[in-house]
């Protein structure tokens, strides 16, 4: 008997528990979120804008709200674009 689980990641279909342990790609996105946290510090940011138009995926502005959704791309691609913010705003704690 399988049972059905969500994933955050957008636009995920229902898939099995099961289905999660054989494809490592899925499991990456549900691990990535506990492992490393992206925060922001908005004290310190300049608006340069640059990890929206470089990873709009993970970083985007949504209702004026700035929004980090870590499950949109893979860590190296995260890592990539908090270290090209200009003003160190970003940061990742593990």
């Amino acid at each position: 008997k399988s049972r059905n689980v969500r994933l955050i990641r957008g636009g995920h279909n229902f898939v099995t528990i099961q289905e999660i342990y054989t494809k490592k790609t899925l499991l990456y996105y549900i691990l990535i979120s506990y492992i490393m946290k992206v925060e922001w510090n908005q004290d310190k940011c300049i608006h340069s804008a640059e990890c929206v138009k470089n990873l709009p995926a993970v970083f985007m502005v949504k209702d004026g709200k700035f929004i980090i959704e870590q499950e949109g791309a893979p860590e190296a691609d995260i890592r990539r674009v908090v270290r090209m913010c200009p003003s160190g705003a970003l940061e990742i704690s593990e």
